[in-house]
């Protein structure tokens, strides 16, 4: 068998990064679960970053002035 000769045999190849937002095939599909996460989880922020709880307070108010009567 005889050496390959560089001259006469070449490669040429290019590659190109997928644009995941571009092509569907490559699109990340968000689960209902996913969804629900996420609003689960922005919510928890809400009320993290509540300084009252409005509803909380009045029904504590109420059971308490019910409580006074007894």
């Amino acid at each position: 068998m005889e050496p390959l000769d560089p001259k006469r045999f070449t490669i040429n190849y290019s590659w190109t990064q997928p644009y995941a937002s571009l092509n569907p095939q490559y699109a990340v599909q968000v689960t209902d679960l996913e969804r629900e996460m996420i609003v689960i989880e922005a919510i928890d922020r809400i009320v993290q970053n509540s300084l009252t709880y409005p509803d909380a307070e009045r029904i504590i108010n109420k059971l308490m002035k019910e409580n006074r009567h007894d």
